[in-house]
């Protein structure tokens, strides 16, 4: 699961669309309001590293505030238990990221290190309750409290939002969301409201979450018909999502659990391939490397 979510996210939110929704409609800050996101710009840096590279997914963009960089980091947690070490983590998160900066020497100098807004964005089904600063977890008492570091990052807790703040909010994010928080007897419905939240969204970004709701099909297993129905109702859809869906059934990937899930997929994956459609949509639906692809592609040539 926790792989597949990389994915998952990191292509929803690899579209400046996604991030500006997630910041502007989930962080409740002034300086969110103040940047102008289309300046965004992804920086190619990853900072998780051993065991924690399998439960989580970083990603940092830099962004226009009032004629300066700024940067937004964007942790993403896979994992259901809460880490309490997270206000450690992130802090040395955003320690090795100014560190790496090219004129972090004249930054300091100066003392005019450019903004950085920490997110951690949490999936899981458990509560959150760690603690979201390192003073919190020091104790002391007296004057030696001057001393001990406050930094602070904002969770984004996808668990928290009721499904009527949700819809509120209105757009692409918090139809994910929405998806992220259903179960088997709130999904159909919850699918009609998504369908409806992002038609009016960039088409790049509705084929993000198109890819999501498919790729949701393993997890979910017997949910086929009913996202099948869901969105062959919804009025105006006629998209890529209901070409994958009818090819999901005809060459039936869930007997290709039970006979060669291998082979079942692989059909899939060629039969959209001859359909025109291409490696990123492939991959969403499927779950096969780009290298898988490309070599599926050659087979047919």
């Amino acid at each position: 699961m926790g792989d597949k979510h990389d994915r998952r996210y990191k292509r929803l939110f690899s579209n400046p669309e996604a991030v500006e929704e997630l910041v502007t409609s989930f962080v409740d800050l002034d300086i969110v309001h103040e940047f102008d996101y289309s300046t965004l710009e992804k920086v190619p840096k990853e900072f998780t590293t051993g065991k924690y590279k399998k439960r989580e997914s970083d990603l940092i963009y830099k962004v226009n505030h009032k004629g300066r960089d700024a940067y937004i980091f964007i942790l993403i947690e896979f994992q259901s238990r809460v880490d309490y070490k997270m206000p450690l983590r992130m802090a040395a998160y955003t320690s090795l990221f100014y560190l790496s900066l090219k004129d972090i020497d004249e930054f300091c100098r100066k003392r005019e290190l450019p903004v950085l807004l920490p997110i951690v964005l949490y999936n899981g089904e458990s509560e959150w309750n760690a603690a979201l600063s390192i003073e919190e977890m020091i104790p002391a008492q007296g004057n030696i409290r001057a001393y001990i570091p406050k930094f602070c990052y904002y969770l984004i807790a996808e668990n928290t939002y009721s499904k009527e703040t949700l819809i509120g909010i209105s757009n692409a994010v918090s139809a994910i969301f929405l998806l992220e928080n259903s179960n088997k007897d709130s999904i159909e419905e919850n699918l009609r409201i998504v369908v409806e939240l992002i038609q009016q969204k960039d088409p790049k970004l509705i084929k993000l979450i198109e890819g999501w709701v498919v790729n949701c099909l393993e997890d979910t297993g017997d949910y086929t018909e009913v996202i099948h129905k869901s969105f062959t109702k919804a009025k105006g859809v006629d998209s890529m999502l209901e070409t994958t869906m009818k090819q999901i059934k005809e060459e039936g990937i869930e007997k290709g659990r039970e006979e060669g899930r291998e082979e079942g997929v692989y059909k899939v994956a060629i039969n959209m391939i001859k359909k025109g459609m291409d490696d990123a949509t492939i991959q969403d639906v499927t779950d096969l490397s780009s290298k898988k692809i490309k070599e599926l592609r050659k087979q047919g040539d």
